[in-house]
C-alpha cells in the first residue's frame, strides 16, 4: 500500500511508504520487546529538471506544528537535496526497547523549502509485541 503527501508546487516533495501498512494514513511498524523496527519512505521531487528541493526530517512526539522530541524513533538520512525528477529512500528506525506491549505513536515531520506547503507529517505508529519474560 502506498501513501503519498505532496508538498505545494511547483517544487514539492512527494513521500511514499515503502513499508506496508495498516491503514492510508499511518506507517505501522511492529516489533517485540526490546527490539528495533525498520521501513522505508521514499522521497521525490517531481519538479522539473535543474530545481532542487532540499528538506530535513525529525521525529516528534506529538504533531509537526508543535514538535516534542522522541527518542524511540530515527530517521537516517535526516537531511538531504532533492533534483527535479529525482528521488531518494529514508530509513526509519523505531525501539521497543524499555517499553511495554502495546503501541507507541509519533510523526515524521518532513519540512523543505517548498513554495506552497513546506511540511509534511507522516504519523507513524510501533506496535510492540510480545512478552519480555524470557522462556527456558
Amino acid at each position: 500500500m502506498a501513501v503519498t503527501a505532496a508538498i505545494g508546487a511547483p517544487d514539492r516533495i512527494e513521500v511514499t511508504i515503502d513499508t506496508p501498512a495498516t491503514s492510508t494514513s499511518t506507517l505501522t511498524l511492529a516489533a517485540p520487546p526490546n527490539a528495533i523496527a525498520s521501513g522505508r519512505l521514499a522521497l521525490s521531487n517531481p519538479g522539473v529538471h535543474g530545481s532542487v528541493l532540499h528538506w530535513e526530517a525529525t521525529a516528534s512526539a506529538t504533531v509537526c506544528a508543535a514538535p516534542q522530541p522522541v527518542r524511540w524513533l530515527e530517521i537516517e538520512p535526516a537531511s538531504g537535496s532533492l533534483e527535479g525528477g529525482h528521488s531518494a529512500s529514508v530509513a526509519i528506525y523505531a525501539s521497543s526497547f524499555a517499553a511495554s506491549t502495546g503501541m507507541r505513536r509519533g510523526f515524521l515531520c518532513i519540512r523543505s523549502d517548498a513554495l506552497v506547503e513546506p511540511l509534511v507529517e507522516v504519523p507513524i505508529a510501533l506496535a510492540v509485541e510480545g512478552s519480555t519474560v524470557a522462556t527456558p
